[in-house]
């Protein structure tokens, strides 16, 4: 499906498959716009994602990729609608929407003296019980997700004690922790070095597989981008102006007027590589 859609009505309740399994959500979101301080910074933005597909958000600074998460996620007042399972999201109760959606924002906060197994179980806060006491299922979930993560060995550290790369991936796993279905990563790489960037991007595929997770991931490299999603959808001043596949958003063309940019789009077999190109001068 291409993610750029203009639908009106709320998404048929499509869920459920007829061996009576339960799908990843289907995402769909209709006119979501934001007001800041008595700015529109986004505005109108309409699409949809299909069950367990990647869909990576692009855009310059200030397009208004973290906003359009934030307002997926319900953290940040919004017009319009978002929609999962044919259910709109911003009706549900707090605990109900956290088992549907998991949110990494760009830069999470840490209590000072939480340790990193501390802060990955309240990511499950959404699954305990009415005494709010976590179960030997809870602790087999966030095992299994620190070790996934390299974290296993740092369970018993305090977060504030890690490095900012560390810390991000401790981000990633209590988002995991949470076992929603659909799951927003705001610059998931963005204090990760090259093999953890992999890393993590690899974890998160594998898992989106795996569960038939939905992810939607806001991105500034544009070459992992292309890597993993299987739709980009590129905003510019809150504003969606194109989406698609990789290889039909991401041209020369395109990212040199919306990036303002000189770059090569270099195709190596199923690669697609951006790269800046000071050869040809700056973008007027």
């Amino acid at each position: 499906m291409n993610p750029l859609q203009q639908a009106h009505t709320p998404p048929a309740r499509d869920s459920v498959a007829r061996d009576g399994a339960t799908r990843a959500p289907r995402l769909e979101v209709r006119g979501l716009g934001v007001e800041l301080g008595g700015v529109d910074v986004l505005s109108g933005v309409s699409l949809a994602v299909d069950a367990g597909r990647w869909l990576t958000v692009l855009g310059p600074n200030g397009a208004g990729k973290s906003t359009f998460l934030r307002a997926v996620a319900g953290v940040v007042a919004a017009r319009g609608g978002v929609w999962s399972d044919g259910e709109e999201l911003h009706r549900l109760g707090r605990r109900a929407r956290a088992r549907r959606v998991a949110l990494v924002p760009q830069e999470p906060t840490f209590p000072p003296s939480m340790t990193v197994g501390s802060y990955a179980l309240l990511g499950r806060t959404a699954h305990l019980g009415i005494l709010g006491r976590e179960r030997r299922g809870d602790l087999a979930v966030v095992e299994g997700v620190l070790v996934r993560l390299g974290l296993r060995d740092l369970a018993d550290r305090p977060v504030a004690a890690l490095s900012g790369g560390e810390r991000q991936r401790v981000a990633i796993a209590r988002a995991l922790v949470q076992d929603a279905s659909l799951l927003l990563l705001d610059e998931p790489t963005s204090s990760l070095d090259v093999g953890h960037q992999l890393e993590v991007l690899e974890l998160v595929d594998e898992l989106r597989r795996e569960r038939g997770l939905t992810v939607v991931a806001a991105m500034h490299d544009l070459t992992l981008a292309a890597q993993f999603a299987d739709e980009v959808a590129l905003l510019e001043s809150g504003r969606l102006v194109m989406a698609g596949t990789p290889e039909e958003v991401l041209t020369e063309r395109t990212l040199s007027r919306y990036y303002r940019a000189n770059v090569r789009v270099v195709r190596d077999g199923d690669l697609l590589l951006v790269v800046p190109d000071r050869r040809a001068g700056p973008t007027s």
